[in-house]
């Protein structure tokens, strides 16, 4: 017989084993389900599912094939060709397509070795079966070049290096060469700091999360179970966790998130970042670059000042009995749909995936039916749409990107499409591209003295004569090329694909960044100190299309008015013969600006007194 004591120790090992067998299946089933888990907790767990879903579609859009990841280490071929095709008054019987954008289409073949720093594409832009005009580009390691080659025989060519001094020899300010980098890095571009990291995932999962909790009592949150929603047309069979909170708690919840956005390090420091590139990209700018400078040196400031402005804003009306309901759908332990209710609007965000795709969408929908924003991705396999959709008063806009990609071997076809659909327009643009590996280049292009000009090695006057030469030459093939091409059927397909307004043209403040730095490189390449006769006489044959008008500033300097609408002979022929009469004469040449849009306006040339 066992010992009485001994006996109780035995029973008391067998209650603490079976309760610890209890509690580690408890917390197995806590840990693994939904079970005993609060409305309020589950909320909170399928609330923060989003943003694995962002990170979940992110990563599988930015996802690589493996054909991709291989052409970073082997050499291959491309053949690229671009066509646009414009549609007017669609659906009535007056539909058109006899414009000449849909008679255009690039024509590229490149060879590519990345692990080699080698890349070359030869380009032509063809109009039907007429080459309008051929352009080769050039990468050797750290040196980059075009070459035209229906205007000059060689390539004109530039070291990525003390590039400074380069711009100093065109005749650039010491304000605008300090704007300059003496070497262009990709790398002070990227946005990869951007990206958040796991750990920073879950801080901010928990940091907001945790404001939610503490903001919301256990009360307010219900479940209903067994529903049925449907997502991209297909039934899904749901939970759904909600809350409902009056204008008055839904107001304190913003303000609670949005005082610690304020001081928030993570969120912060991405604005630093993005900063950091701004500033990068602001050394491009060939002004002096102060206004620019000012707008982007307080990013984070204005971050921090639109936050206390929206907080005031909540504060001056937060008061009324509105209610907003916002839900959690889940699905199989994954959040498939997040909704918020108000009187005003209903927003949703769907994320559903399987092993076949993935798809994404975000709606946003006013209670008067007047507006809806529709924003939905789909990825399988090597194939992705995204749709934009906009409709405003019955007036619906919808932009659609696809892109897809099959794999055959050591070739691989790369599509892509962009087209823009409204009640009477359509645009798109379709990019399609071979690509295939190989073991050399045929005919590969090696750059040496009988092919090339490294403008980086001239002297200050060569390299100015040399550069008035060929933008008199592009300037004259830009010609030639209009007389091909309408500009205005160019410009109305920008308007039928809202890309530029109805009544916007280089003068208009719709301008983008980049149409206002090619309108203006144009002339800027064309400044200068101490210039002969000669070299302002291929000046003013580089701009002939844009001189309009000039007026005497002083004894010394002239204001020559540019206008690309009004050209006018007679005031061209004074200038020249006024140049030609003082041969001996140096000259300057500077350029101003138009205050409301940053375009070159007016050549300020002045001649140089002993």
């Amino acid at each position: 017989m066992i010992p009485r004591k001994k006996r109780r120790m035995i029973i008391i090992v067998s209650v603490v084993v079976v309760l610890l067998i209890i509690l580690t299946a408890f917390l197995i089933v806590y840990i693994n389900t939904d079970m005993f888990k609060s409305n309020k907790t589950l909320f909170e767990k399928y609330l923060s599912k989003n943003v694995e879903n962002f990170n979940q579609m992110y990563t599988s859009l930015d996802n690589k094939t493996d054909y991709e990841n291989s052409l970073e280490q082997n050499k291959y071929i491309v053949n690229t060709q671009i066509n646009v095709n414009n549609t007017e008054n669609i659906g009535t019987t007056e539909e058109n397509t006899n414009n000449v954008i849909n008679q255009l289409r690039i024509v590229a073949a490149g060879q590519v070795d990345k692990a080699n720093q080698y890349e070359y594409q030869d380009m032509n832009l063809y109009k039907d079966e007429e080459s309008l005009i051929e352009l080769e580009y050039i990468k050797d390691a750290n040196t980059y070049g075009i070459h035209f080659s229906d205007l000059f025989q060689q390539y004109l060519l530039v070291e990525n290096s003390n590039l400074q001094d380069l711009f100093s020899k065109l005749g650039y300010s010491e304000e605008q060469v300090a704007n300059i980098p003496n070497e262009i890095s990709m790398d002070s571009l990227s946005i990869s700091g951007l990206q958040l990291s796991n750990e920073e995932k879950e801080t901010l999962s928990n940091r907001y999360l945790g404001i939610i909790e503490n903001s919301l009592e256990d009360k307010t949150f219900s479940k209903q179970q067994n529903q049925t929603i449907e997502i991209d047309g297909k039934s899904v069979q749901v939970n759904a966790y909600s809350v409902t909170l009056t204008k008055e708690q839904l107001n304190n919840l913003y303000l609670s998130i949005l005082e610690q956005l304020k001081n928030d390090d993570i969120i912060l420091g991405k604005l630093d970042v993005l900063q950091t590139v701004f500033d990068n990209l602001n050394q491009f700018n060939m002004n002096d670059g102060t206004e620019a400078q000012e707008s982007i040196a307080t990013l984070r400031d204005n971050f921090i000042t639109e936050i206390d402005n929206t907080i005031n804003q909540i504060n001056q009306s937060n008061i009324g009995q509105d209610e907003t309901r916002i839900i959690v759908y889940e699905n199989m332990k994954n959040t498939v749909r997040t909704a918020i209710q108000t009187p005003e609007y209903e927003f949703n965000l769907d994320h559903l995936a399987t092993t076949e795709e993935e798809f994404m969408q975000y709606q946003m929908l006013t209670s008067d039916n007047e507006s809806e924003q529709i924003i939905n991705i789909k990825k399988s396999n090597n194939n992705v749409v995204i749709n934009l959709e906009n409709t405003e008063g019955g007036d619906t806009e919808v932009v659609t990107l696809k892109q897809n990609k099959e794999v055959n071997g050591n070739m691989m076809d790369k599509n892509l499409s962009i087209q823009y659909e409204d009640s009477e327009n359509r645009v798109e643009a379709i990019i399609s591209q071979e690509i295939q590996t190989v073991n050399q280049f045929e005919n590969e292009i090696t750059l040496g003295e009988d092919n090339s000009i490294n403008l980086s090695t001239l002297e200050e006057e060569q390299l100015q004569s040399l550069l008035t030469t060929v933008t008199e030459g592009i300037n004259n093939k830009f010609t030639e090329l209009q007389n091909q091409i309408s500009p205005d059927e160019i410009t109305q397909v920008l308007v039928n694909a809202k890309l530029v307004q109805e009544d916007n043209t280089l003068q208009s403040n719709g301008i983008s960044e980049l149409e206002k730095s090619r309108y203006n490189s144009q002339f800027e390449i064309l400044k200068g100190q101490d210039l002969d006769s000669d070299k302002v006489l291929s000046a003013f044959n580089a701009i002939d299309g844009y001189i309009s008008n000039y007026e005497v500033i002083s004894g010394t300097e002239l204001r020559i008015m540019l206008d690309r609408n009004t050209r006018n002979e007679e005031v061209i022929t004074t200038l020249k013969n006024f140049v030609e009469e003082n041969k001996n004469e140096s000259y300057n040449i500077d350029f101003e600006y138009d205050e409301a849009t940053g375009l070159v306006s007016n050549l300020l040339l002045s001649v140089n007194v002993d």
